[in-house]
């Protein structure tokens, strides 16, 4: 089956558009941390939900948020 979003949705699919396709192209953790911020999002940033919609623990989602929120702190201090 197709993955949902929180609705139960079928997820629009993530398409960099260039003549060649490596030029522009995301990185699995980019498009990881995109997808987390979209399902926040649309989970009206209930991390709960989120992580259940995720299939992550909620223990993992609040990993994966610190992470993001520490390299924030890094690129500002550069």
């Amino acid at each position: 089956g197709s993955i949902k979003d929180i609705d139960g949705q079928p997820l629009k699919n993530l398409k960099v558009q260039t003549a060649d396709p490596l030029v522009g192209a995301l990185s699995l953790y980019q498009v990881e941390k995109l997808y987390i911020n979209n399902v926040l999002t649309a989970a009206n940033n209930n991390k709960t939900k989120a992580a259940k919609v995720l299939g992550v623990s909620l223990k993992t989602l609040y990993n994966k948020l610190a992470r993001y929120a520490q390299e924030v702190v890094n690129d500002s201090q550069e």
